[in-house]
């Protein structure tokens, strides 16, 4: 994985200009290359050595193109083929020289011909414009900040804020909504006013002092899939999700996050056949759960999540490393996450994965956010709205529910999507309403004015899926996972968001979600395929465990952060957004674990900057 910065200007620039920006993104890399050509720079820098990875700029004069790329591309050949390219050139390509025969040949649609994990920037000096780029779901980073006449852009929010004359100043909209836990926030936001994101799917084009957004995948205008057999629609899910794996193995040694739940099982299960194929060693396995303690001191819950993850790592013979949950690495974080309000980066897993030559650790994050493992919770809606009431019932009872109940619920979400919202506020009024809000100044409460967003009416499935993809807190998420693993040499990377698996599972009808009272029906059978002594069964996956292990780590680091914050002879950088008397008062282990708020009082204490 790489980084690129730049910036367009009015006036002539040099390559020195691009100095604090590289330096800013020195965990990235120490090979960093410039390009600058009278009002524009561009940089990069990267370590790997990955296939199609490159480690300087690319510049065709004759056709008067600069390109940035941090990328990782599955389409390598096609691409080849579709531009032509001579055979005895392919493997030696690189993705910044195939990113730059792509802008030549289709200009800004190239992005939607791009099939893998990217962001790039193309200067075109003959129409001098600017264009920038990011994968459809957003797994590489891309931010900008627009000043006048000029536009300065990166691959992380420090680049940006190392050029001298770009304000850190919060973007206190957005700080209101991290501390009232808003999830659905502006997909352009980020925590500083002057900085905005470049969304998944999306291209920019800054020319003339101005800038001009658009999205280049539009997945909500697929068709439906045709009819076919369930036989036919698994083998063309598993032949999809086994070449997204395979694409992500390239690269170096190989970790694999291990859950014990369906979507990790799966990604293992594939990653395992493809590194036998290829004489690789088995990957290591990570999980979120702490060290286990002796079974009878275990409670049914904790045992279950247990058996769960062992019981794949015996099928595979995979060696388990488990999280390490302690006050003082809590504490170490919440120094250590000074530009990133509410990140909070997993401080054992990945200098472990480092020490252990971990280069590329597999994810199963996002089949349940959209993909093939969503669990068809919006059947009930789809019933409704085609009168099929019989149906509708069946599936309201299959989930537990009561028919009635569920019914008039539905309804009302489909006539006014946040009135259950509403009605559940106010039935709990003091935790759902009050609490979030105890934490904040008032000053601050009375004078900041958060947006009301309208809740989205989800009348099917694949609109829920739709949205699930286009969520702010996802993209914010998988942001953040760049920017920590990128200080560790670690690269994420999430076959389960490909974006061929991601059409695919966009284009099916709702029965291969919800089948009979069986949520993730597909995704159960690809396990089951894969690895038949797994089951059908519930997996148990409820991450008690790490709510639990994390809630007592929290606990026991309270009086450490309240030391802290006592020892400071001014108080911290931004206390002026929270009430620090009523703060203070929460940082007590006794009173914290018997009324436990982690997400409230871990977003207010990430918020300091100590």
């Amino acid at each position: 994985m790489g980084a690129i910065c730049g910036f367009a200007s009015s006036r002539d620039v040099l390559a020195d200009d691009l100095s604090p920006m590289l330096e800013a993104l020195r965990v990235y890399g120490d090979s960093a290359s410039t390009w600058t050509n009278g009002n524009v720079a561009m940089g990069q820098r990267c370590a790997t050595t990955s296939v199609g990875q490159s480690l300087a700029m690319r510049v065709d004069a004759r056709a008067g193109l600069a390109v940035a790329v941090d990328a990782r591309l599955d389409n390598r050949r096609d691409l080849a083929d579709a531009l032509g390219l001579p055979a005895a050139q392919r493997d030696d390509v690189d993705n910044a020289e195939l990113v730059l025969h792509a802008f030549k040949r289709w200009g800004r649609d190239c992005a939607d011909r791009l099939l893998g994990d990217f962001a790039f920037a193309v200067y075109d000096q003959r129409s001098r414009e600017l264009f920038l780029a990011r994968d459809p779901v957003g797994i590489r980073p891309l931010y900008y900040a627009l000043g006048k006449q000029r536009l300065v852009f990166g691959s992380a929010i420090e680049a940006l804020l190392a050029v001298p004359d770009i304000p850190d100043d919060l973007d206190e909209v957005t700080v209101a909504e991290s501390l009232l836990r808003i999830a659905e926030t502006s997909r352009t936001r980020t925590f500083f006013r002057a900085v905005s994101r470049l969304p998944a799917g999306h291209g920019l084009v800054f020319a003339r002092g101005k800038v001009r957004l658009h999205r280049h995948w539009r997945p909500e205008r697929l068709p439906k899939r045709r009819p076919a057999s369930d036989a036919e629609v698994l083998e063309e899910a598993l032949e999809l999700f086994d070449q997204a794996v395979r694409d992500r193995l390239v690269g170096g040694p190989v970790g694999v996050e291990l859950s014990g739940g369906l979507d990790s099982t799966a990604v293992i299960a594939l990653a395992m056949r493809q590194l036998e194929r290829e004489g690789r060693p088995p990957p290591i396995a990570f999980t979120q759960l702490p060290t286990p303690p002796p079974s009878a001191t275990m409670s049914e819950e904790h045992q279950r999540e247990y058996d769960a993850v062992q019981r794949v790592a015996n099928s595979f013979n995979l060696r388990v490393q488990h999280h390490t949950y302690s006050a003082t690495t809590l504490v170490q974080a919440l120094r250590a996450d000074t530009v990133f309000p509410g990140r909070m980066g997993e401080t054992t897993m990945l200098p472990l994965a480092k020490e252990l030559g971990v280069r590329v650790l597999l994810s199963g994050f996002g089949g349940d956010q959209g993909g093939i493992s969503h669990d068809g919770i919006q059947i009930c809606h789809e019933l409704l709205l085609q009168a099929r009431l019989p149906s509708f019932f069946r599936a309201a009872k299959a989930r537990g529910r009561s028919p009635l109940r569920h019914l008039v619920g539905v309804s009302l979400e489909l006539l006014h999507p946040g009135l259950p919202a509403a009605v559940r506020r106010l039935r709990h009024r003091t935790r759902a309403t009050k609490s979030p809000w105890e934490l904040i100044n008032s000053d601050f409460a009375r004078t900041v004015r958060v947006p009301r967003r309208s809740v989205p009416r989800t009348p099917s499935v694949r609109h829920r899926q739709l949205l699930s993809l286009r969520n702010p807190a996802k993209a914010s998420g998988l942001e953040n996972d760049a920017v920590e693993t990128a200080a560790f040499g670690v690269e994420t990377r999430h076959p389960m968001l490909d974006r061929r698996l991601l059409e695919f599972g966009l284009c099916l009808p709702v029965e291969y979600y919800w089948r009979r009272g069986e949520e993730r029906w597909l995704m159960r059978r690809i396990v089951a395929r894969l690895l038949p002594e797994y089951g059908n069964e519930d997996p148990g996956k409820r991450d008690r465990v790490k709510v639990d292990a994390s809630t007592e780590q929290m606990a026991q680091a309270l009086p450490l952060v309240r030391q802290l914050l006592e020892e400071c002879a001014v108080p911290p950088d931004r206390a002026r957004y929270l009430d620090m008397p009523k703060l203070l008062d929460k940082l007590d282990s006794e009173a914290f674990l018997a009324n436990p708020k982690p997400l409230i009082v871990g977003r207010a204490l990430q918020l300091l900057t100590f």
